[in-house]
Formats: structure tokens, C-alpha cells, sequence
């Protein structure tokens, strides 16, 4: 009974790594629980608008239509950041990390577009999008990623504003080539700010 109402939920609590299919499967049980209770609400809804509409403007009530959308988001941050954590415990693939990725992003700035553009655009940038900076740095250690790189992951965000302050904002950048060559160009700015911070001297540097 429990899981006919809110269908199943199991790619967190599972031990063993996730696949793409476990995931989805998951996802797709949830969701379609939420399709037949949205279908519910929604024909609710179109009655109590309309007959309120009808009464109040007789023959010239046309009719309505109710569509509550088809993007549910079933977890918040919290869950979701959790959800990443565990896995990456558990040796996931990069697909999987980044597709919890993506429903943090979505989830965190739902209402957001401008958000959510600017955030795809700095993971784009990202040469280790789903790697903190405490698994980049290792990674760096054992010579998984070369300095410039590492410079660019740990100061991405101030390189990213120093780059608005000497262009514009980074979502208007480049509109008028395509994405690939916008990204880029503004990596190639990214790399310069990166090889400047290199010949600083070592007391200047932070994060190295």
C-alpha cells in the first residue's frame, strides 16, 4: 500500500553502486504515482474554476484547462546532497554523480532560470565538476590533474567574476557564436588567470 501512494525509493538506501537503470527506475516509480495525483488535483481544480468563472461571467466563460507541469522535484538539497555523497562512496559512475548533480541544480534554483544558466555555464568551466575541492586536491597530489587545472578548479569562482569584471556577465558572453566556442573562450581567459597565478611567488598563492 505504502509504495502505490508514493512509489518506490531506493537508490539511496541501497548499499551497492547505482546504476543509470536502478536511478531511473526509481525516478519513474515516484513520478508516476505523482502523475495520477496531479491528474486528480488537476481535474479538481478545473471544477472549482470553472464553476466559480460560470457564475460569475455567465455565457461569456469560455472555459479552462489545468496543467500543474510535468517536472516534479521529489527531493530537496539536503537529500540530494546526501544522496551525491553516498554515491560517491560507493564508486558510482560520473554519469550517475553528474546526473545528481543536475537535480541539485535544477532542485536548488527551480524557479530560477538565470540562476540555472550561469551555474551550467561555471560547470562547464569546472575541470572537475563533480569533485570538491578536498577530492580535487588529492587528485592533484597523486598527479591526477595537472597545476594549471587544479589552480583553475580552486579559484574557479573568483576567476569567473574577474572575467565579468573585464567583459561582461558570463551568461550574455559570446550570444552570438555557439555554446562550445563560447565556453571556450572563456576558458582560454581562465587559463591566462591561471598561468599569472603561477608566477606569483609562493607566499601570494593560497590554496596551493
Amino acid at each position: 500500500m505504502f509504495k502505490d501512494v508514493v512509489g518506490t525509493d531506493i537508490e539511496v538506501r541501497n548499499d551497492a553502486a547505482n546504476n543509470d537503470k536502478q536511478i531511473d527506475a526509481a525516478f519513474e516509480s515516484q513520478i508516476s504515482v505523482l502523475f495520477r495525483v496531479k491528474k486528480n488535483f488537476e481535474a479538481i481544480h478545473k471544477f472549482a474554476d470553472a464553476t466559480i468563472c460560470q457564475l460569475r461571467y455567465g455565457e461569456r466563460f469560455l472555459g479552462c484547462e489545468i496543467d500543474y507541469g510535468t517536472q516534479f522535484f521529489l527531493k530537496d538539497v539536503e537529500d540530494l546532497q546526501g544522496e551525491l555523497q553516498h554515491a560517491k562512496e560507493s564508486g558510482a559512475s560520473d554519469a550517475i554523480l553528474e546526473s545528481i548533480s543536475n537535480n541539485i541544480l535544477y532542485t536548488k534554483y527551480r524557479d530560477d532560470d538565470k540562476s540555472i544558466t550561469r551555474a551550467n555555464i561555471i560547470t562547464d568551466l569546472d575541470p572537475l565538476p563533480n569533485r570538491t575541492l578536498e577530492e580535487a586536491t588529492e587528485l592533484f597530489k597523486s598527479g591526477g590533474i595537472d597545476k594549471r587545472n587544479f589552480i583553475i578548479k580552486s579559484n574557479l569562482i573568483n576567476f569567473v567574476r574577474r572575467f565579468e569584471r573585464e567583459n561582461i556577465n558570463i551568461i550574455d558572453f559570446g550570444s552570438n557564436i555557439n555554446y562550445a566556442k563560447k565556453i571556450d573562450n572563456i576558458n582560454e581567459s581562465l587559463k591566462q588567470y591561471a598561468d599569472e597565478y603561477i608566477g606569483q611567488p609562493s607566499g601570494v598563492q593560497e590554496g596551493i
